[in-house]
């Protein structure tokens, strides 16, 4: 037990601070919260939870520490709580009213998460001015960074608009591979290593042997590299690319770690190289909603087809 009736309130206080609320919140709470996670996400909700009990239990002692207040703040805008979020800000604002950016930027947070820009910049932007020239340098970057969010919202995606944003983001995953392998051949061939996979690829007899050469290609090349050399593969021999797509469908689906998380980005891009919004859905239903059913892939090994 953290708390004991045998303490007086002011030993029960001191005790509950240096306990596992204070370790779980970093080792210096003047670097401390600023609600967009970092330490306070790790252990997943239920930990987050678990710290919010015992503030709560810290408040109950003494309900005049506006860092204990902006801490309840935080992990309430993690847990998606916004008016409670709210509600501890503003009582850590009432308790230390002058120079004390970290209860805005939580507000700033909130109403970000929650999508309501206008409000986050003119949070952001007051817990910006309330942050220079204080201790709380750390708060600047992050008033900045609510700020850059707030000002430039994520768009919805729409069909009209799916090829500039398709163009923009591959572009990005050719800078990346081209910084990789050099690019216009000047350090990897694109040729060759096409070429490779394809031989690779023939001498396979069995789908567990495309799932080999995707591991390695990806063990080797960052994704973007990858779907590029596949795309060479592509447009030398359809049939082997459908193998290398099924290899890497299995090594999306059967592994873990980061093999699966880069095969999962190489059939975002592959899906993404389709460019228009039907071509897109025909990928996405051929390579993700198909294993349901029989996959009828042009692969090398005939009769072969995988049910799940």
């Amino acid at each position: 037990m953290l708390y004991t009736g045998e303490m007086g309130d002011e030993k029960e206080l001191m005790a509950a601070r240096s306990g596992p609320v204070s370790a779980e919140v970093g080792q210096d709470r003047r670097q401390s919260t600023s609600g967009l996670g970092g330490a306070f996400a790790t252990g997943g909700a239920p930990a987050l939870e678990a710290a919010v009990a015992e503030l709560d239990e810290i408040l109950r002692l003494d309900e005049y520490d506006p860092e204990m207040w902006n801490f309840k703040s935080a992990w309430c805008v993690l847990l998606e709580r916004y008016d409670e979020a709210d509600a501890c800000a503003d009582r850590a604002l009432a308790l230390r009213p002058q120079g004390y950016p970290k209860p805005l930027v939580n507000k700033a947070h909130a109403r970000l998460k929650q999508k309501i820009y206008d409000e986050a910049l003119a949070l952001a932007r007051q817990a910006l001015k309330v942050a220079q020239g204080t201790q709380y340098l750390s708060d600047v970057n992050l008033a900045q960074g609510i700020i850059q969010q707030a000002t430039h919202p994520p768009h919805p995606l729409y069909p009209e608009n799916l090829p500039e944003f398709t163009g923009h983001f591959l572009k990005i995953a050719e800078d990346v591979s081209d910084n990789e392998i050099g690019g216009h051949g000047k350090k990897y061939p694109v040729n060759k290593l096409v070429n490779g996979v394809l031989l690779r690829l023939m001498d396979i007899r069995s789908p567990q042997g495309a799932v080999s050469v995707m591991a390695e290609l990806n063990a080797d090349f960052h994704p973007e590299t990858v779907s590029y050399i596949l795309a060479g593969v592509r447009a030398s021999d359809p049939g082997q690319f459908e193998a290398a797509i099924l290899g890497m469908l299995y090594a999306a689906v059967g592994t873990q770690g980061a093999l699966q998380r880069d095969a999962a980005r190489v059939l975002a891009l592959t899906m993404l190289r389709a460019g228009e919004a039907a071509a897109i859905r025909a990928w996405y239903r051929r390579l993700i909603l198909a294993p349901r059913g029989p996959i009828h892939f042009c692969c090398p090994w005939p009769g072969w087809c995988w049910k799940s």
